[in-house]
């Protein structure tokens, strides 16, 4: 069973906030016309933090118990039903309220729920769980992967004990065949660089090894990650956007950064920013929507 780092806590809600900020960063599509220099280093940043994602399913891959009876199976699905599912249903429920209840007071909320289908059972239903787009709670759709990676453990765990690393790359190359003919809602759900990030991580946890093996070497860090910055001039790395595994290229560096987050839950930073950071992310898309009346 993996201990309790505080770099990799540190880290998670760095990327959180990120990913707050990258969304929250959306006025530049309203209000900023012309790439002036500022814009251009903003795209970039947004790129990386977007590119975040990658090690967030890596690092969730990486934590999952090795069960392997389905009595252990049991008690892990009890266990992520109340750290993953119903804080994924409490605050999609509170988002459908706030979007009804806006709507008798907004037209622009009232066209927002009307685009959702909020008039029927299946819409409110689509909205609660994410089925065939985003929840309600937007931002959210990273809990509902998570949920179905999670109730996969079986899967992971079958494919890295008999096949290895080889499996990771097997998943790999499946989908540089088979994504471009997935049905966009199934795409979603299986996002290439959530599965293959999150085998990745659950067979580092297998295989005994430490997270930080990633992190070995700073140089090829940094080499992906300008890589990374750079793929609209690499042809040759075409497969990668086309195959929505780009954020795979930056996962060292993201690793790497976690090295140097070493305050510890003691310290007032931590209290401050890491506890915090996954309410933040729960409930800002109601500042984004209210702030760029995008409802």
């Amino acid at each position: 069973m993996k201990t309790f780092d505080c770099r990799i806590a540190n880290l998670k809600a760095i990327m959180t906030w990120g990913i707050v900020f990258l969304h929250s960063g959306a006025a530049f599509n309203y209000v900023v016309y012309e790439r002036t220099t500022g814009v251009v280093i903003y795209e970039k940043i947004s790129s990386v933090l977007w590119g975040s994602l990658g090690a967030f399913f890596l690092i969730s891959g990486y934590f999952l118990r090795q069960y392997t009876t389905p009595d252990d199976y049991k008690i892990l699905m009890r266990q992520k039903t109340k750290s993953l599912l119903f804080p994924f249903l409490i605050w999609n429920v509170l988002y459908l309220a706030a979007y009804l209840i806006g709507a008798k007071f907004s037209p622009a909320t009232a066209q927002r729920c009307e685009a959702m289908g909020l008039d029927s059972v299946w819409g409110i239903t689509n909205s609660l769980f994410g089925i065939t787009a985003n929840p309600a709670d937007g931002p959210m759709w990273y809990i509902r992967n998570l949920i179905l990676y999670t109730g996969l453990q079986f899967f992971w765990h079958w494919g890295v004990r008999k096949f290895s690393i080889f499996f990771t790359i097997g998943l790999l190359v499946t989908y540089c065949f088979i994504y471009k003919y997935m049905p966009y809602a199934l795409g979603r759900w299986l996002i290439p660089y959530g599965v293959i990030a999150f085998s990745l991580g659950y067979y580092l946890n297998y295989k005994k090894h430490s997270l930080f093996v990633l992190a070995r070497y700073p140089l090829v860090s940094l080499v992906l990650l300008v890589v990374y910055l750079q793929i609209d001039r690499l042809k040759c790395l075409d497969f990668l956007q086309k195959n929505n595994l780009m954020p795979l290229l930056i996962i060292p560096f993201w690793i790497t950064v976690a090295k140097f987050l070493t305050y510890p839950k003691e310290s007032w930073l931590y209290k401050v920013f890491t506890a915090s950071a996954f309410y933040v992310y729960a409930m800002h898309a109601f500042v984004c929507t209210a702030v760029l009346r995008l409802g």
